[in-house]
């Protein structure tokens, strides 16, 4: 949740890149998504809009959900690997 930017809003240069291997930032910017494109009004002007419903960035819902599905597959292929031959027999 913090590299996801629910804690920290201004992460530093340096570490910005680990909010890409976030699970759960890509989980809610689909669930903003979902809820609320089309239903919370546009800005026109960006200076004027303030708070956060003014910050949100509509994107890609296929993208979301497809670099979701990516995650779960490589991970559970991970935990797989690590548990075929990292584990010992007993």
């Amino acid at each position: 949740m913090l590299t996801g930017g629910f804690f920290v809003k201004d992460i530093p240069v340096w570490l910005s890149w680990i909010s890409y291997l976030s699970y759960i930032q890509y989980a809610w910017d689909a669930l903003i998504n979902i809820h609320l494109k089309g239903r919370v009004p546009v800005c026109a002007d960006p200076s004027s809009c303030e708070g956060l419903l003014a910050q949100i960035q509509y994107g890609s819902l296929g993208m979301q959900f497809g670099i979701l599905m990516l995650m779960l597959t490589v991970l559970r292929f991970a935990v797989y690997l690590s548990l075929r031959f990292g584990a010992k027999n007993r």
